[in-house]
């Protein structure tokens, strides 16, 4: 199983046939193959940017998903804005940072301009 990864900044396109078109076209898409031995997929990413991600060649559903940061990954660092499918009626979705143990409730992201990281508001 693979993990379908493209860049999706808005500065891709300038509008929503442009978008589309971009995310038709195939050789914009990478492919992050799945590391059978670690149950994980590891992959490096330029921070400051937007990713579409999707598993396989339709994508699968999940209830659960962990992410982590590198250790080399800085406070200084810009932020990456991960982009994914969500076709599944969900009751609702939290984001937690175990490390901190800060729970994020479903919806309450408030800002995102990825410039200004420092400047998003939670809850």
């Amino acid at each position: 199983m693979e993990l379908k990864i493209v860049n999706y900044d808005d500065s891709k396109w300038t509008t929503d046939a442009e978008k589309v078109t971009y995310l038709k076209n195939k050789k914009n898409y990478a492919n992050i193959l799945f590391k059978k031995d670690y149950e994980t997929w590891s992959a490096a990413f330029v921070t400051g940017h937007k990713y579409k991600v999707h598993w396989g060649h339709t994508g699968i559903d999940f209830e659960k998903l962990q992410a982590r940061v590198s250790e080399r990954w800085e406070e200084t660092d810009k932020v990456i804005h991960m982009v994914h499918n969500h076709t599944d009626v969900r009751a609702s979705i939290t984001v937690t940072d175990s490390s901190i143990g800060v729970l994020m409730e479903n919806n309450t992201l408030t800002g995102t301009d990825l410039s200004q990281p420092s400047q998003f508001i939670t809850g």
